[in-house]
């Protein structure tokens, strides 16, 4: 409870909600004395004295603030973002989206605004992300190997980070590499200067790839508050795969923590919002990291072993892969 209540103080949301909810108690109880004195001279005179009491409306409208509050607070990232496009939307695809928003907001974004920009290009023959949470950061790496199944030449994939509480573009930190050769990519941030809960990038190859070319790209995404949004003892980490049109062969997904979950699933979600356990090869381990992920993960934290959760599917099918663990 501590952790999470820790959690939500720093959620700039929360804090909005809390300055206001004050100010307006403070206004509140300011009324009901000046209902029942004559002059602010006199209200003062009792605030002064042992001898006030609280009158029992007060009590009931207080308690009444404060579950508003509550209430205000699980529905503000709701009212932060509206639907690409609602009115193609059935009373089912609702449904889905107000029950991925329950469960992670980030994760209804990306699977909103992917088919923005739809990857009918490139077969992914491997896919792997591993989400390190740290004490303060956010880290993932990236890695993706790919095929141009076009007769077209290709120049680029694009890359949307979905954020929990809205950024500034340069909030967020993108370094993109050619793993066969670690020649860096250029990255181009396609929204440059406003706030928002998602944003988009380009990942420029080093060369154009020609039909039936095949590169591996590798890329560091750094986010500074995202860790805030936790609440650790029940939560929720998703992959959207619903952009890559033609595929992904193998997907290796993780997770690493701090402390070791009590519980783990992972479970899959249609369309319409079913959602379906799924009876994978999920696994915990000790992670020792690489040298590759030391170099990286070393300067945000002390921690050089993490419990990990991994997963490991061939053929995905799935357009939304859930993991929901407890601490």
């Amino acid at each position: 409870m501590k952790k999470i209540i820790q959690t939500y103080w720093k959620d700039p949301v929360f804090s909005k909600i809390i300055a206001k909810s004050i100010l307006g108690l403070f206004g509140l109880l300011f009324v009901t004395v000046m209902s029942q004195r004559e002059n602010f001279s006199a209200t003062l005179s009792m605030l002064k004295s042992n001898n006030f009491t609280t009158p029992p409306a007060l009590i009931i409208l207080s308690v009444g603030f404060n579950l508003l509050l509550i209430a205000l607070f699980f529905n503000e990232k709701k009212k932060n973002y509206s639907l690409s496009n609602p009115e193609d939307l059935t009373d089912k695809n609702l449904a889905f989206y107000n029950r991925l928003i329950a469960s992670r907001l980030s994760i209804a974004i990306s699977y909103d605004v992917n088919l923005r920009f739809p990857d009918n290009t490139h077969e992914y023959s491997h896919m792997k992300r591993h989400d390190f949470i740290t004490e303060e950061k956010y880290i993932s790496l990236r890695s993706y190997k790919l095929k141009n199944v076009t007769t077209d030449m290709s120049n680029f994939i694009i890359h949307t980070e979905s954020v929990e509480n809205k950024m500034h573009p340069e909030e967020i930190h993108i370094k993109a590499f050619n793993n066969s050769n670690d020649n860096e990519l250029k990255v181009e941030k396609l929204q440059t200067t406003e706030k928002s809960l998602f944003h988009d990038f380009k990942i420029y190859f080093d060369e154009a790839l020609p039909p039936n070319g095949v590169i591996d790209v590798r890329y560091l995404i750094i986010l500074n508050k995202e860790v805030s949004q936790f609440e650790f003892e029940s939560e929720v980490n998703g992959i959207c795969l619903n952009r890559y049109k033609k595929g992904v062969n193998e997907l290796h997904f993780k997770i690493s923590l701090l402390l070791r979950p009590k519980t783990y699933f992972v479970e899959s979600m249609d369309q319409y919002g079913n959602k379906k356990i799924l009876p994978s090869e999920l696994k915990l381990e000790e992670h020792s990291m690489s040298e590759y992920e030391k170099n990286i993960i070393s300067k945000y934290s002390k921690t050089e072993t993490f419990q990990t959760i991994s997963l490991c599917s061939f053929n995905v099918k799935e357009e939304l892969l859930i993991i929901n663990f407890k601490l």
